[in-house]
């Protein structure tokens, strides 16, 4: 084969990796203090209610950062989105391909090196890809916010219980209430780092499908008619 030609060859069987070269996005979730310690009076609550209702608006919010951070990550409009970078990688090493071929255009090749640069263009992949991004994200969506809201563990601080009779009496009504939702948070965090790992990849592998098939097939085509125009070309030269 051609010099050029197998240089070429080359990157474009390569032109499938670029999917996965740009860096991970992670899910980070701004949170600040997650539990109230029911034994501090400084920081404890009066009722089980009020804990309660304080513990899952917390976490519900934390719930929307996480789903608004995944939709983000899967929308094809927003830069952000992994669909956008993945096409930002194409591009850029589609346009390498391009260049590539530029020494093997000559008189005689002119007219099907330009058809070969017509079909290393994104067009045709991220038109089929875009359609499929609706069912990626339903599929790698988070579990109901109840999940989460069951993990929240409760406290509450009784100093009855070291009292008897009336002072026992007067003891309950310093009872205080507290919660924690360190491992609801963390457990929501991870959930949604390994979603977006898992919708990023089935992303990727859904555009190197559709590269190899409406790029690489169609180019690969081309090519051994390419390299008789330039063998025969070369075989004149001498």
């Amino acid at each position: 084969m051609n010099q050029n030609l197998a240089a070429f060859q080359k990157k474009l069987l390569d032109l499938p990796y670029c999917t996965n070269l740009y860096p991970i996005p992670h899910i980070r979730l701004e949170h600040g203090r997650l539990q109230r310690l029911a034994c501090d009076p400084g920081e404890s609550l009066p009722s089980r209610f009020q804990a309660k209702d304080e513990a899952e608006g917390k976490l519900k919010l934390l719930y929307v950062q996480a789903a608004q951070q995944l939709r983000t990550y899967s929308d094809p409009a927003s830069s952000e989105s992994c669909y956008s970078r993945i096409r930002h990688e194409v591009n850029e090493q589609l346009t390498f391909l391009r260049e590539s071929l530029i020494p093997c255009r000559t008189d005689g090749s002119a007219a099907l090196v330009n058809r070969i640069a017509a079909v290393l263009a994104p067009e045709d992949v991220f038109r089929r890809v875009e359609p499929l991004n609706e069912e990626l994200q339903k599929k790698f969506s988070l579990s109901p916010v109840q999940d989460y809201i069951r993990m929240i563990r409760y406290e509450v601080y009784d100093p009855s219980e070291y009292e008897d009779g009336a002072a026992k009496l007067i003891a309950k009504l310093f009872t205080h209430h507290g919660y924690d939702l360190t491992d609801a948070c963390f457990q929501l965090e991870q959930d949604a780092e390994t979603l977006l790992t898992g919708y990023r990849k089935a992303i990727a592998e859904q555009v190197s499908l559709y590269l190899h098939q409406y790029v690489i097939a169609s180019v690969q085509g081309k090519l051994p008619t390419l390299n008789a125009i330039l063998e025969k070309e070369g075989s004149a030269q001498l």
